[in-house]
């Protein structure tokens, strides 16, 4: 039995568990990483030098860009007096055309010279209209107008055409009581100050010297404030101004006298700051595209030279741990040199390792022949002492020695049926309950004549492996709980039952159950099969109870497994 164990426990070892990767790199560990860091060190002083350099031309464009706005803008401002200068003065000839042209031919006269106002309306002193051009218009809303003008009565307003926002400039004739419209889109100008270069957060503005907006939002303070003392009539002014909003803001600004107005275009600073910055983009982008063209053969470079091959290694190196000794290594000559001399090392290694596990396979499999001829040996001398004991039993005068020879041989034969079982077995370091009980049990039913008695002798198994150590105490104590059901409890029509069950993963419970007569106190048997069985419930480190089944009598034994016991199972019924 110790040369078993001992060599389940080489065979055991000879079989590597898989290893747990548990050694991972960290990311930054890496070498893609650590190149990385290598390249940009490398490339520090260039970017260094390209920033400030970059930084210089922020300068340079920002300047440019703002000179160049200011021009945008004051053309801007320029353009909308010029425009409104026009009309003012296109209501001054109005009644001198329409006299000589009839009312809506000279309304559309004076329209076709501006070119950019929308329409004229003509109303007598009854605010009743008189002409129009063109015929047919929207209703014109006047929004909070302010009286004309005492000294040209002139006015310029906001208003509304139907549903779009106009300017209006209005002109009173106190001779003939008329008053004279012209209507301008409330747009006017805005598409030349949105240029490209102030097309993002520009604002133009028409406003009263009151601080009345008449086109847009007030962005500039009223002239009560004192931030127009600056602002010139003759020309475009250009100021900074923080709005309400904190916005830093540039400002071209002009006051027109004649049309009592002031026309502003400011512009965002912010905006001019981010259009600076993106023109020298090329400067800053030349090193950076070179960092990333380095990054890139970097990545390249170690994933074909090095990282690549050396997952190829882990993965194998994981196959040989988890037993697959046959796997090889198989690198492209793209790998390092120093890898390939890694891969080659490994494959050498494994070859050597495949060798001797090949060796120790192979004297493996002679310990188990050589076990197996043992255990067969055991078995056959056992049988030549089973023939030995029957040879004496013919011999035999008295009952008693007949009943003492068929006790012995019914012992022997269990321990001969332990060891055909461990040598008929896969596995030699147990055997299997539910073949070897049946055979044990079909063996004490021939010895005891149970059938010509008339005694049924079955039983139920839960298949599992058992140590080969606890296999022959085990078949003893069956032996022995058999014999006496036979002899002192069951009687003809009666019935054996030997039920083998687990309670629980790490016990094993055999009752050997009889129907007949029972005994009235269990504690008090003392006769030899008793003390025997007592004798092997102790060695299996396990307890012998007595349970009255009424009628009958249930010998019970519970026993601990051992961990290589601990298999599934299966039930299986035989009876015989």
């Amino acid at each position: 039995m110790d040369m078993s164990s001992g060599h389940a426990e080489n065979h055991a070892s000879s079989k590597t568990a898989p290893l747990a990767d548990t050694n991972e790199p960290r990311w930054w560990n890496s070498v893609r990483v650590r190149f990385t860091l290598l390249l940009t060190l490398a490339l520090l002083p260039w970017l260094f030098l390209t920033a400030l350099e970059t930084l210089a031309t922020i300068d340079r464009n920002r300047d440019s860009q703002g000179q160049l706005a200011d021009v945008v803008a004051a053309n801007a401002v320029g353009e909308v007096g010029r425009t409104l200068e026009a009309g003012r003065l296109g209501l001054e000839a109005a009644p001198q055309l329409i006299a000589d042209m009839g009312c809506e031919e000279g309304a559309a006269e004076v329209l076709g010279r501006l070119g950019v106002y929308q329409a004229m309306i003509i109303k007598d002193d009854s605010d009743v209209p008189v002409c129009q051009s063109p015929a047919s218009l929207p209703s014109l809303e006047m929004i909070n107008p302010d009286p004309f003008r005492a000294q040209d009565s002139f006015r310029i307003e906001r208003g509304r055409l139907g549903e779009t926002d106009v300017v209006v400039l209005q002109k009173l004739f106190p001779s003939s009581g008329r008053t004279y419209t012209l209507v301008l889109p409330e747009k006017l100008g805005l598409k030349d100050v949105l240029d490209v270069t102030l097309r993002e957060g520009a604002r133009a503005t028409l406003t009263k010297p009151s601080g009345q907006a008449i086109v847009g939002t007030n962005t500039f303070p009223t002239p009560n404030e004192g931030a127009m003392d600056r602002v010139s009539d003759t020309e475009v002014s250009l100021l900074n101004y923080t709005n309400d909003l904190g916005e830093d803001r540039r400002v071209a600004v002009q006051f027109f006298r004649y049309l009592d107005l002031y026309v502003t275009v400011s512009r965002d600073l912010r905006h001019e700051r981010k259009v600076a910055f993106m023109n020298p983009y090329t400067s800053i982008l030349l090193p950076i595209f070179a960092w990333l063209v380095g990054f890139g053969l970097i990545w390249i470079g170690t994933q074909t030279m090095l990282l690549t091959p050396i997952a190829k290694i882990r993965r194998t190196s994981r196959q040989f741990a988890s037993g697959k000794l046959g796997s090889r290594v198989d690198l492209s000559n793209s790998a390092a040199a120093e890898v390939q001399g890694l891969a080659y090392s490994l494959n050498s290694m494994a070859s050597q390792l495949e060798e001797r596990d090949s060796r120790i396979a192979d004297n493996m499999d002679e310990k188990d022949t050589l076990m197996r001829e043992i255990h067969h040996r055991v078995k056959n001398n056992l049988q030549i002492i089973i023939s030995l004991l029957n040879m004496q039993e013919r011999k035999a005068e008295t009952e008693e020695a007949i009943a003492t020879i068929s006790e012995t041989r019914a012992r022997i034969n269990a321990i001969a049926i332990v060891h055909r079982g461990l040598y008929e077995s896969q596995d030699l370091r147990g055997v299997d309950l539910e073949p070897f009980v049946s055979r044990l049990v079909s063996t004490l039913s021939e010895s005891l004549a149970t059938e010509e008695a008339g005694i049924s002798l079955t039983q139920s198994v839960e298949s599992c492996i058992l140590n080969a150590d606890n296999a022959i105490p085990v078949a003893l104590f069956i032996v022995e709980a058999i014999s006496n059901a036979a002899k002192h409890g069951a009687k003809r029509g009666g019935a054996i039952e030997v039920i083998i069950t687990r309670p629980s993963d790490a016990s094993l419970q055999i009752d050997v159950r009889d129907n007949g007569c029972g005994v009235g106190d269990p504690t008090a048997m003392r006769g030899i099969g008793t003390r025997l069985m007592r004798g092997f419930a102790r060695q299996l480190s396990g307890t012998l109870d007595y349970l009255d089944n009424a009628p009958g009598l249930t010998a019970r034994l519970t026993m601990p497994l051992i961990d290589n016991e601990a298999q599934p199972f299966q039930v299986s019924r035989k009876g015989r």
